[in-house]
């Protein structure tokens, strides 16, 4: 239908000018113009015979490469750390970023995918036993299953497997459900998608030779006895990013697969007022409230961490407390 066509394309101009307008070429920090960005790179790879789409394409690397330098971490962690939204920002931003770029012929730099490889290694470490995330910040607990798109330990692991081949993810993309695999492959690669399989099958697995990790630019530290879903495991958040709560040196802990103590996360939307009157308040979580007074947000401590032999041993310094400081011990 030539009008249908018509429209589809006109629609596409229109909303790829709405793009390049509505934030004035000017960088906006964090996922909401990254959404906007990987949006328009993907009109300019799929819809090259636009006639604006070069300029697409300048105008998103430019842009692109500066949330680069200041919206991630040296850690593999980024400034969205509601854990929901960090790891959103890896699967939904990061990666389709560099695979349309890939497709458009846009140079993202060197640094680019050796970023993304370790924002999948770090979102392979933020997993509970059970291979899901727990409430922290602004997000909800969730369980691993197949293609769940956030970002469970399987569908990371499929991810970090494809793309780089990489032996750890490998030994934990195993334990993805039936057909995932060739799923993922085919919506990352399209006609590649052969290609990266045989590729995979050919990488022997090896399994991870750490357990606990400090991730000190994200602020959040987790120790782990092992890798099974019967593992112990205490998640500790002193924060530095957005999304966040007032609940500075947080603790939540996983054991048996059972939670023992656990974040409330957030309720569906941010218009419900228990919010603001619980979800994000100190009272809400499993650390020290003084005077029955909410902390304040606050940036937190990279924290003092060495692992090895029986136990592993962190301490971290807050002084949200204006005046009072507050150190933990774990």
């Amino acid at each position: 239908d030539t009008d249908y066509h018509l429209l589809l394309y006109k629609s596409m101009l229109e909303h790829a000018r709405f793009l390049t307008k509505c934030d004035g070429g000017k960088l906006f920090a964090a996922n909401h113009q990254m959404g906007h960005l990987v949006g328009l790179l993907e009109l300019a790879a799929y819809w090259p015979e636009f006639k604006e789409a070069a300029y697409w394409k300048t105008y998103t690397r430019d842009l692109l490469l500066k949330h680069f330098k200041v919206d991630l971490y040296p850690d593999g962690g980024n400034v969205d750390l509601g854990l929901d939204y960090a790891v959103m920002v890896i699967n939904r931003l990061y990666t389709p970023a560099y695979l349309y770029a890939q497709v458009a012929g846009v140079d993202l730099g060197p640094e680019w995918l050796p970023s993304l490889h370790k924002q999948l290694r770090w979102a392979l470490n933020v997993t509970d036993p059970s291979g899901g995330h727990l409430g922290i910040g602004d997000s909800s607990p969730r369980t691993d299953f197949p293609g769940y798109d956030y970002g469970g330990r399987s569908t990371t692991a499929v991810r970090g497997a494809l793309l780089f081949g990489d032996p750890v993810m490998k030994t934990f993309a195993e334990q993805a459900a039936p057909g995932e695999l060739e799923a993922w492959a085919k919506r990352l690669f399209a006609a590649r998608a052969q290609e990266k399989l045989a590729a995979y099958q050919a990488v022997k697995p090896q399994p991870p030779d750490w357990t606990s990790v400090n991730l000190p630019d994200t602020g959040w530290t987790i120790m782990r006895s092992d890798w099974s879903p019967e593992a112990l495991y205490l998640f500790v958040d002193h924060h530095r990013g957005g999304h966040i709560h007032c609940n500075m040196n947080d603790i939540n802990v996983v054991a048996y697969g059972r939670q023992f103590l656990t974040d409330p996360g957030m309720p569906h939307t941010y218009s419900d007022g228990s919010y603001n009157t619980w979800y994000r308040r100190t009272c809400a979580h499993n650390t020290i409230e003084i005077d029955g007074q909410d902390m304040p947000y606050a940036a937190g401590d990279r924290g003092t961490f060495f692992t090895g032999g029986p136990f592993d041993f962190l301490a971290v310094n807050s002084d949200v407390y204006k005046g009072i400081g507050v150190t933990t011990y774990l």
